[in-house]
């Protein structure tokens, strides 16, 4: 298939993207960022590949599951966002040590 609808995370699969790459690589120690843009305009590719590219542990929760409720159940937003930790913390043993020496935060497991 010549297309694929589906998020990019890799960096050599976007095109023409050199400078939106470059200033978010350089903005990733900002408190916040803010990445807007027309829908499917590759948003979310930027973001996936440029913290891939950098070795970036993140969690990444597609908010689009909740788009057509009226409003989010806490339980269902915390359910998703255990089903990513639990995710990230299965392909990165390391990150579970370092959480438990985190004042406040209780690991279980």
């Amino acid at each position: 298939m010549l297309f694929d609808p589906r998020p990019k995370d890799n960096l050599k699969d976007l095109f023409d993207r050199e400078s939106e790459i470059s200033l978010l690589k350089n903005s990733l120690d900002s408190p916040l960022i803010v990445i807007i843009g027309l829908r499917r305009t590759g948003k979310t590719s930027l973001i996936k590949s440029v913290l891939n590219d950098t070795k970036s542990t993140y969690i990444f929760l597609d908010m689009r599951r909740f788009e057509n409720k009226e409003y989010i159940v806490y339980k269902d937003f915390i359910k998703s966002l255990e089903r990513e930790i639990n995710e990230i913390t299965r392909k990165n043993k390391d990150l579970l040590s370092y959480l438990r020496h985190i004042q406040g935060v209780q690991v279980m497991g």
